[in-house]
């Protein structure tokens, strides 16, 4: 692991309680049920289906709605399939909510720290992972990489600015 890494991980690690309050917050002022904030520490509040399971993560609206009908799809397809969609934000979380493919279910992504992140993974255990745009979180990703789970990035794009920016820490990207 690169210093960067091993840098970004302690700070996320640090900041992960006030990054909680913050985000309870945020989502109170939404309107979200106070029951659903620990999802964003991992914490989920809902029973994982039997069998398998397909996690797909959305940055928000657009990106969480871009996906539905792919879910349909796979759902039709894969009649033992399980579905996960996650997103960040609570606007997302209440649109989605009200168009959830069947065998579908909802939550709020963790934060970006090790230990939210391996509870969440620990919980739902998918089968892949499907990251929608790029919405790509660190720890995230080296935590689903460390359990062998399967991930794919679909709809991605990424500015010129951004790939030069990547390119000078490619060790770390």
């Amino acid at each position: 692991m690169t210093f960067l890494l091993r840098l970004y991980e302690l700070g996320a690690t640090l900041a992960a309680p006030v990054a909680c309050r913050l985000t309870k917050t945020k989502l109170s002022k939404h309107g979200t049920d106070p029951r659903r904030f620990p999802e964003r520490a991992g914490i989920a509040t809902e029973t994982r289906p039997d069998g398998s399971l397909l996690w797909f993560h959305a940055a928000s609206v657009g990106e969480s709605l871009s996906v539905l009908r792919l879910i349909e799809h796979l759902g039709d397809t894969y009649k033992d399939m399980n579905f996960l969609i996650t997103s960040g934000t609570a606007t997302s979380a209440q649109i989605v909510a009200k168009r959830l493919p069947p065998r579908t279910k909802h939550q709020f992504a963790p934060l970006d720290s090790v230990a939210y992140v391996r509870r969440f993974l620990d919980h739902w255990r998918p089968v892949g992972a499907v990251f929608v745009e790029s919405e790509l979180w660190p720890n995230m990703l080296r935590q689903t990489a460390r359990r062998d789970i399967p991930m794919a990035l679909i709809n991605a794009r990424i500015s010129d600015r951004s790939a030069k920016n990547w390119k000078r820490m490619h060790r770390s990207a």
